[in-house]
Formats: structure tokens, sequence, C-alpha cells
């Protein structure tokens, strides 16, 4: 995974990490370390601020790289596409249906997730309180309870923050629209200059009820920019294009966030108009937090030196 120069350097969406060699009122110029020339002077078009993927994390004017992270990210994601055709040929043959987007198989694997942390949860409590028994049975009262069972509910809290937090961040994101700005009369075609408006749809799976936050990228305007959606609920957004003067291939973006609707709409609103990621953050706090006490009044108190019950603190 090639390295970036400064912070502003970054990964674009749908393409390799490249860097950020100028930015120009129409988006950045990219070139790849191991090219001569810079991505756009072929027909590809500048890189917009809603493409951005990823961006290095600079300290004292260096990149900070962690090795063969690249290449993790590349396996785990190939074997989650695996995953996900195997399960769709599966689908295809018992139920003759299409199969499952990304988007529903984010939301079925956070399911199973969720089924496995609960099974797992309970064996946890119970396995400690038979173990920490028998531990106390052969020591005469002197043992300690297993140090391994706060370890593994901190593990499953954490896996239940990815879960969560996949469920929400996996469906949004940035949707790309290709708009070809052309002097000619075609009906496809956006005169250079003047507005186009499209549909923009949004579709809420069967699972959480979702609190949406619609943005345009540059040169995009939404007739609406916060949607409620129940379960399996379904919402149109109108984005008007301002296309450029220049005649050629112009990208728009309408960006997505999206949020499990368990605070009130104008806390998650607050905390949206913070930062994006704040919303995320205090959804997972909520789902965590008290997942995490509660286990942890559950895990075996450590005994004393002395065999008497020592209170957990």
């Amino acid at each position: 995974m090639s390295s970036c120069s400064t912070p502003r350097s970054c990964a674009a969406a749908g393409r390799p990490p490249h860097r950020i060699v100028e930015e120009t009122d129409r988006g950045y110029i990219t070139q790849g370390d191991n090219n001569n020339a810079p991505d756009q002077v072929t027909d590809e078009p500048p890189v917009a601020q809603a493409q951005i993927a990823g961006q290095a994390l600079g300290v004292g004017g260096r990149v900070v790289t962690i090795p063969y992270t690249g290449a993790v990210a590349t396996a785990v994601g190939g074997v989650a596409a695996d995953a996900r055709q195997r399960v769709n040929v599966l689908l295809w043959r018992l139920t003759d249906t299409s199969g499952l987007s990304a988007t529903q198989f984010s939301y079925v694997l956070t399911g199973v997730l969720l089924v496995l942390y609960g099974i797992e949860s309970f064996r946890e409590g119970s396995g400690s309180r038979r173990i920490d028994r028998r531990h106390v049975r052969a020591d005469g009262g002197r043992g300690e309870a297993p140090v391994s069972a706060h370890a593994i509910l901190l593990l499953l809290t954490a896996v239940l923050v990815v879960a969560t937090t996949a469920a929400m961040v996996v469906p949004g994101g940035a949707q790309q629209y290709d708009v070809v700005a052309s002097e000619t009369e075609s009906p496809v075609l956006v005169p250079p200059g003047e507005e186009t408006t499209i549909t923009h749809g949004i579709a809420n799976s069967p699972v959480l009820p979702m609190t949406v936050f619609v943005e345009g990228a540059e040169g995009v305007r939404v007739d609406r920019h916060e949607v409620g959606l129940d379960r399996g609920g379904t919402a149109n957004v109108s984005a008007t294009f301002d296309v450029p003067d220049s005649i050629g291939h112009h990208r728009f973006y309408v960006v997505e966030r999206r949020y499990i609707a368990v605070f009130p709409k104008s806390v998650t609103r607050a905390l949206y108009t913070q930062h994006p990621w704040l919303p995320v953050l205090g959804i997972d706090a909520l789902v965590a937090v008290p997942y995490y006490l509660v286990g942890r009044r559950f895990l075996p108190a450590r005994p004393s030196r002395r065999g008497q019950p020592r209170l957990r603190t």
C-alpha cells in the first residue's frame, strides 16, 4: 500500500491509494508513486472531496505507517466478497432469488455477529461460574478467579461496538452520479453550464430504524437534509447538479450518514452538526457501556488470600 507524503494525501474510493500532487478548483490532482504522470493527464477527472476514503496520519511532518495494512485490508475485503458470493449462490439455488446486495449482506453479517455475541456471553457467564466453583474446591478457597473472564467480556463488548458501527457506516457513504456535458440534443446529456435534477433513493433494512442525513458534495444541492426511516422504509431526495461550463465527463456525489434511531432526533442532529462521527460514538457508548457494566456485575469476584470474598472494584 503506497504511503502518502502529507496528511492531505489520501486513498480515493474505488481506486488505489495515490498521492495528491496538486489542488485545483475542480478537485485534487493525484499521481501514483510508480507513475510518471498524474492520473488526470488522460480523461480521468480530478478527485472530489467526497471521493476521499482515507487520509494519512501525520506526526511531526512524517506519515505514520503500519506495515502490511493494505495486504490485510485487501485480504479481509476479498474474504467478505467471497462469502457474499457463496451466500448468494446458495440463496439462488434454494429460493431462486438474485441474492443479497453488499448492504444487505452487511446487515446479515451484523446479525450473525450479534447472535454469536449473545450465545458466547451466556456461555461465558455460566462457564465462569463453573470454573470458579471447581477452582475454589481444589484450592480450599484460596484460589483466584480466572483472569480471562474480564478479557473475554471486553472482547465481546468490542464485537458489539464493531457490529453496531457497521450497521450505520457500511450502508452510508458517497454515491456517485455521472453526467456528460455536451451541446447535442440527446436527452441523456446535459448542456454545459446548466442544471440537471435526479432522484436519489434511500432504502432501509427491515432490522433497525435509522436517521439519515443527506448532504450534497461540491456542485450538488439536495432538497432534504434529514430523513427518518422506519424498518424497511424508503424515501426519495431530489438532488440538483450544477454542471460546469466545460464539455466533458463530470462526477457528482450525494453523501449519506446513517444513525440508528436510539436518540431523539434533536440530539442526533446536534451531535451531527459538531461532527458526523459523534452520533456513532454516542450510539456505540449507549449500547456498549450498559452491556459491559451488567457483564462486569456478574463476573466472579476474586477471593482474598485468606479465602474471604473480596468486593469488586
